[in-house]
């Protein structure tokens, strides 16, 4: 049961911050610091599971322990992301969105997968995005006239007029992904296949 609160926060969270970047094109400060507030909150409050099976010797230390694993899950989704933000890849509200799945899910490989996902889900968005608005020549043209600048050593600016992919969006998806396979410990299509 409480792999299903955890989840359905998650799923709120991110289905609120993807229509908010849909409409506006930015995720509000006080949605993503009130879902690290809650996915620590909620840390503390459902800890490690049922408190008779760790003694009640542990209980507080075990929720303190569970407090700190949603911390280092948030900077874990935090600091990947910051890289990318710094170099202008992503806007602030990605970041601390991916931060507050982290707090959320409490788990560092979850938060991992949810970013792998949510970078492969952007790309297939960028692809549909491209196809749909019919700008798939002029979008590999500035591409390799990008690539082409930085080995010659010089930066041309990057075109605004492009094409915007809600990173939110591809959030949403990566982080319901990742909370399916490691928070409900459902399996995946892909993960299914077992190498043994």
């Amino acid at each position: 049961m409480q792999q299903w609160i955890v989840y359905a926060l998650l799923g709120c969270i991110l289905l609120t911050a993807a229509a908010w970047d849909w409409r506006t094109h930015r995720i509000p400060n006080w949605l993503t610091y009130g879902a690290i507030v809650a996915g620590v909150a909620l840390a503390i409050i459902l800890g490690p599971g049922d408190p008779k099976a760790t003694g009640a010797a542990a209980f507080p230390r075990d929720r303190v322990d569970c407090a700190a694993m949603a911390l280092v899950s948030m900077g874990i989704g935090l600091l990947p992301m910051w890289v990318v933000f710094y170099f202008g890849g992503l806007g602030g509200g990605d970041v601390k969105l991916m931060g507050a799945v982290g707090a959320i899910v409490a788990q560092p490989e979850c938060v991992l997968y949810a970013i792998a996902y949510s970078f492969i889900a952007a790309v297939l968005l960028a692809v549909v995005i491209m196809v749909q608005r019919r700008v798939v020549k002029r979008t590999f043209r500035r591409i390799l006239s990008a690539l082409l600048g930085a080995l010659a050593g010089t930066h041309a600016p990057i075109p605004a007029d492009g094409p915007r992919v809600p990173f939110a969006v591809a959030i949403l998806i990566g982080g319901l992904l990742s909370g399916w396979e490691h928070v409900l410990h459902h399996a995946l299509p892909w993960t299914a296949v077992s190498f043994s």
